[in-house]
């Protein structure tokens, strides 16, 4: 196989997974280490792809609308939503952070349940309206149209008025070493005033964002009740937070 067709085929795994293994690629092409060390040179020029000590890892997109997060990963968000839903239960307070993942998940939660969301994600609303037995709260402060969420001081100390019983985290990154972290100063500074007052911090996160950082800290990934991603418990892209103290679902 000549090096086009096996980049061409590498991308395209990247595409559907997010991660390829080093061991998978020199298995899969029978290939030296230096033409992996060039292929991996390749996709980091090109942004594509990033190398960790484990694998190759898909670059995020984070020029996208909102909208455009929303509508996409669907199939990967559902699986997400699908392991979230046993925690939830009738009379749970919850913390819900803004991003599209988060938003779906919302979708999905059974008419039944009755909670309360307390949450600073305006494109909520609509969807959470049509839930009878859903009490929603929404914080104040200063709209922010890119995420379409409210953060600011008075976010802030609105969240510090309540105990949740679980926070679901919505990272913009997630990296094994570095922790969460975020895109903006504030919105670090609100997840991590909501992860203060909740019970237990859930995070929950499509495998593009493994491996990636932001420069707004968060928390490290000791500090989480769980990790929730579309992957099996067991698949190769979560060995590196297996040794943190967060369950892996």
């Amino acid at each position: 196989m000549n090096r086009q067709i096996r980049l061409r085929s590498i991308i395209n795994t990247l595409e559907e997974k997010f991660f390829i293994s080093f061991t998978d690629i020199i298995e899969r092409f029978s290939i030296s280490e230096l033409d992996l060390e060039k292929d991996c040179a390749f996709l980091s020029e090109n942004q594509i792809a990033y190398s960790t000590a484990s694998g190759i890892h898909k670059i995020p997109n984070t020029s996208s609308t909102y909208e455009e997060r929303y509508i996409t990963q669907q199939q990967q968000k559902e699986i997400i939503a699908q392991k979230v839903i046993p925690f939830l239960f009738d009379g749970a307070t919850i913390f819900m952070d803004s991003g599209s993942t988060n938003t779906f998940i919302a979708s999905q939660i059974p008419d039944h349940l009755q909670l309360r969301i307390i949450t600073h994600n305006v494109a909520l609303i609509p969807i959470l309206d049509t839930k009878s037995t859903i009490e929603v709260l929404l914080v104040g402060g200063t709209y922010h149209s890119d995420t379409q969420s409210i953060f600011s001081m008075q976010t802030m100390d609105d969240v510090s008025n309540y105990v949740a019983d679980f926070f679901f985290l919505s990272p913009c990154a997630l990296d094994s070493t570095y922790g969460i972290t975020s895109t903006h100063k504030e919105e670090a500074n609100l997840k991590r005033m909501m992860r203060l007052f909740a019970k237990k911090t859930i995070v929950t996160a499509t495998a593009d964002k493994l491996g990636t950082q932001q420069p707004f800290k968060v928390c490290d990934m000791d500090e989480v009740f769980a990790l929730i991603t579309e992957l099996s418990s067991d698949n190769i892209a979560l060995l590196p937070y297996t040794d943190q103290n967060a369950l892996i679902y």
